[in-house]
């Protein structure tokens, strides 16, 4: 790995950290690069500023998690064992890095709004199977609903309501997820 690239990560893994701890308003330019050990010019020859550091941070971890998603339902029949993918697959995530985790829940509501339409994206994804699927009588909403289960319990782990990890609960959320598909 290139040093510019090491310092590129560095300041990213700094930055989703300091924006879980203070916000996104709490955290200024100088507590992350405070927190990387590097001067503010440095910071900003990564990133043009720090709105912009939130966007490609969010970007590319968001597509590159949407395109797993797709990928991952993709490879299996019927929407049974393609909820059971995405849950799997979710939670996994969830498991594995829940800072970066919760930065993308925190700031999304800003950056869906603001993601290019041809990029990948996980609502998408989902609401594709579901209404190939047909059982449920408005996709959108059994979309938010199965989404909703997710996000909910991996907060209720984070918060230490449920007992982690998250993926010990892959089947029972497969199940409540495919009761509110077809409910």
């Amino acid at each position: 790995m290139k040093r510019g690239q090491a310092t590129k990560e560095k300041i990213e893994r700094a930055s989703i950290a300091l924006f879980l701890e203070k916000g996104v308003n709490g955290t200024s330019v100088r507590d992350i690069a405070e927190a990387c050990g590097i001067a503010e010019g440095t910071l900003y020859r990564h990133f043009h500023s720090k709105e912009a550091m939130i966007r490609e941070i969010f970007t590319e971890h968001y597509v590159a998690f949407s395109q797993t998603l797709a990928e991952a339902t993709a490879e299996v029949e019927g929407l049974e064992q393609q909820v059971a993918r995405m849950v799997a697959l979710f939670c996994r995530f969830y498991d594995e890095d829940p800072i970066l985790f919760g930065f993308l829940l925190m700031v999304q509501h800003r950056q869906l709004e603001r993601m290019p339409a041809e990029l990948p994206n996980a609502i998408d994804v989902i609401h594709a199977l579901v209404a190939r699927d047909g059982r449920a009588g408005d996709a959108m909403l059994a979309t938010g609903s199965m989404i909703g289960i997710l996000v909910r319990n991996a907060i209720f782990v984070r918060h230490g309501r449920l007992k982690g990890p998250l993926s010990d609960y892959v089947p029972q959320l497969t199940r409540q997820i495919m009761g509110a598909v077809t409910a």
